[in-house]
């Protein structure tokens, strides 16, 4: 399930913001699309004028589309597991332009494996090592339901993951474990900042046209070779 808004506080509209002539949404969701576990893609966005822009990103990648509350993700999230039926909800911001369809398997076969109510391929807090941005968040819904119910804080509501960080003693969460070869977690991929947009716009004008299904591996070279490196990415 891919989570978008225009209203972003640091950079307004970045999910309409075009990357290699696309919206950088439409980039997440063709990405992420290419992942084989996931039974339905859904595109949840708020349910306010200001995002119907959005529609049409649903419209031209072919998902499904969910409109819910806009401040309070965690209902929205838990409102189209509702609506779909579904039994787990994978989480994947649409502001993170190079999710990787591969990590997302893997992510999701280690959730199934271990039954776990939280596990995350997203470089904090568990320091999982994979680049921040390729990899998304997998929940088993009826936790989802519960923390929706039992967590009213506003941080809660907005970021449903502090939900099961913030009370780990109540749930399972885990990860599995990232291969050495892309053990980067000094790579941001995610879009918050115009610099952070700009940087990403660089990587897709170099490597989408080449290959539009370009890899990590493509994306750690140029990182290393045209965005200045490790020392680069951590100052």
């Amino acid at each position: 399930m891919f989570q978008a808004r225009m209203s972003s506080v640091r950079l307004p509209g970045k999910s309409m913001m075009p990357l290699a002539g696309a919206p950088l949404a439409a980039r997440v969701v063709e990405r992420a699309s290419r992942a084989t576990r996931p039974d339905v893609f859904i595109l949840a966005i708020p349910d306010i004028d200001a995002d119907d822009p959005l529609v049409e990103v649903a419209r031209a990648t072919g998902v499904e589309l969910f409109r819910g509350p806009e401040a309070d993700v965690l209902a929205r999230f838990s409102m189209a597991a509702v609506a779909f039926e579904l039994d787990y909800v994978v989480r994947i911001p649409a502001d993170n332009p190079c999710p990787e369809p591969w990590v997302i398997d893997l992510t999701i076969d280690h959730h199934l494996r271990t039954g776990n109510d939280l596990t995350t391929s997203y470089p904090d807090v568990l320091n999982t090592g994979f680049p921040d941005g390729i990899g998304c968040e997998v929940y088993r819904a009826d936790a989802l339901h519960e923390a929706a119910r039992a967590y009213t804080a506003p941080r809660h509501r907005e970021h449903p993951h502090t939900c099961f960080y913030d009370h780990a003693e109540r749930y399972r969460i885990g990860s599995p474990t990232c291969p050495e070869r892309v053990r980067r977690p000094d790579i941001v991929l995610d879009v918050n900042t115009a610099a952070e947009f700009d940087r990403i716009s660089r990587l897709y004008d170099d490597l989408y046209p080449r290959n539009a299904a370009f890899g990590i591996d493509d994306v750690i070279e140029w990182w290393d070779t045209r965005a200045g490196g490790k020392a680069a990415a951590k100052g």
